[in-house]
């Protein structure tokens, strides 16, 4: 929605959520001068259109003690001169503040605001307040000051995205008291997460999600900074760490969440995370060689499970598939009870499923991709709660079970097939009133959910349309209200 032009004129206004920069009068950034009430949260965008430091102190954002978040946002425009450092140097915030993110910033150097008295490193010494910090798209930023974490109590949060010259965090993670959340997305030169400062024993910490996503270079974690945490957290990602080599094994008593993918050398902590996480209900395992095949599922606690996502395909051979496919069943006798959700990903050579999936009377929802069976078996009416059913990539699949032996699938309102060239679906399928059919795949984070999840949600999607349907090009009035694609 954009805004009205002068919106400083409105000199009583407390709430604005965003303020986009302009070219034209009306929308420059000393629209925000007079706005001395705001408070809560305002994200100010296209901060690459503000010439310098002066034009930017019009906006006084300094004088402004009641808003407690505040992100600044440069675009991708690259066209005349950008002077990114001046621009953020001239929007220093009120000490007061508790959440800060920066996005796009291309600047050398980091405004006195943001350094260390004694250096030129970012810090954060200047806001003893904040509870929350973002650095999203920094791509000159290689260090952070020594002692970016000294004496921060309050941080519950340090989200640090797309920072690809970052090559190491500083020393004394281990001394932010409040940290709840880390997230470190997309750094691909990050080498370390720094060490630990305190001595062991001497802290606690109550971290609860720990992301490290696409860190290729990382080789390990200090297990000083991991004992600190276990007992607290409650979800784990780690994902395209090809350099970890190894972690501790520890117990996590309140693991909820755990999501390891593209991780080739862990299989032992998988084992060891699933044996201390009696509470886990969303579990992903993905390319972690010879976990698939090594039988340890056995004692795995997964009474509480609920989300399951599994792909073979990274381990898959004919000699190993045998395995595979018992250590799969065995994931799955774990969890028949409580499983409302399973993703599973295989090969083409693939040529039976599981036979412990007709077990899973609570399942909702299933997707089956790169499934090499010709057809599904008749067992499939067993799933009597089944409401969404996927089929990705099955390109030798031919036929679905037959009508009677679905007839007590009496809940089940959609299959999607996209990509299963050799399907064919009879008319008195197409045809049913209360089951839409078709070869598009919407997808949510890790999961498929169908049009109907779509309507009833409005979360964003990605869509990949085989054949336009009159239907769906109905349905996407309504989608482009919800989402952006």
């Amino acid at each position: 929605m954009e805004l009205p032009a002068e919106i400083g004129r409105l000199t009583s206004l407390q709430t604005l959520p965003y303020f986009n920069v302009g070219e034209e009068k009306g929308y420059h950034i000393e629209e925000l001068g007079n706005l001395k009430n705001l408070k809560g949260e305002l994200t100010i965008r296209n901060l690459e259109r503000v010439r310098d430091k002066e034009e930017a102190l019009k906006a006084n954002i300094l004088q402004k003690q009641h808003l407690s978040s505040l992100q600044f946002e440069w675009g991708r425009d690259c066209s005349g001169d950008r002077n990114d450092e001046s621009v953020l140097d001239g929007l220093r915030p009120h000490a007061n503040l508790k959440e800060l993110k920066i996005k796009g910033y291309e600047g050398e150097k980091f405004p006195t605001w943001l350094q260390d008295e004694e250096c030129e490193e970012i810090t954060l010494n200047h806001f003893p307040s904040l509870r929350s910090f973002y650095l999203w798209g920094l791509r000159r930023l290689e260090c952070l000051s020594t002692r970016f974490f000294y004496n921060h109590c309050n941080l519950s949060r340090l989200e640090i995205n797309r920072c690809d010259m970052l090559r190491a965090l500083p020393d004394g993670l281990d001394t932010l008291n409040s940290l709840k959340v880390l997230r470190i997305v997309w750094c691909r030169n990050l080498k370390s997460i720094g060490k630990p400062r305190c001595r062991e024993g001497e802290n606690r910490g109550i971290l609860r999600q720990l992301s490290i996503i696409d860190y290729g270079e990382l080789m390990e974690l200090p297990r000083q900074m991991l004992e600190l945490w276990a007992p607290t957290i409650e979800s784990i990602q780690l994902v395209g760490l090809r350099c970890l080599a190894n972690l501790p094994m520890l117990s996590y008593p309140r693991l909820r969440r755990l999501k390891i993918s593209g991780v080739p050398h862990l299989p032992l902590l998988m084992d060891c995370l699933a044996k201390s996480s009696p509470l886990l209900t969303d579990l992903t395992i993905r390319g972690i060689p010879k976990l698939m095949s090594a039988g340890i599922v056995e004692s795995w606690d997964l009474g509480r499970l609920k989300n399951l996502n599994i792909d073979v395909s990274v381990e898959w051979s004919e000699e190993s598939s045998i395995a595979i496919n018992e250590t799969v069943n065995g994931i799955l006798e774990g969890c028949c009870n409580s499983l409302t959700h399973l993703t599973l990903r295989g090969v083409e050579n693939w040529k039976w499923l599981p036979q412990s999936i007709q077990r899973l009377t609570s399942l909702t929802r299933l997707k089956l991709e790169n499934i090499g069976i010709e057809e599904l078996p008749q067992w499939f009416g067993n799933l009597s709660d089944l409401r969404m059913l996927c089929l990705y990539d099955c390109t030798k699949l031919r036929c679905l079970p037959s009508v009677d032996a679905l007839k007590p699938l009496t809940k089940l309102k959609e299959i999607q097939f996209p990509d299963c060239p050799k399907l064919s679906i009879d008319s008195e399928r197409r045809n049913h009133p209360n089951l839409h059919i078709g070869d598009t795949l919407y997808i949510f984070d890790d999961i498929s959910y169908g049009i109907s999840e779509v309507a009833r949600t409005g979360k964003a999607a990605l869509l990949w349309e085989s054949t336009p349907s009159t239907r769906l090009r109905g349905f996407l009035g309504f989608l482009a209200t919800k989402i952006s694609l």
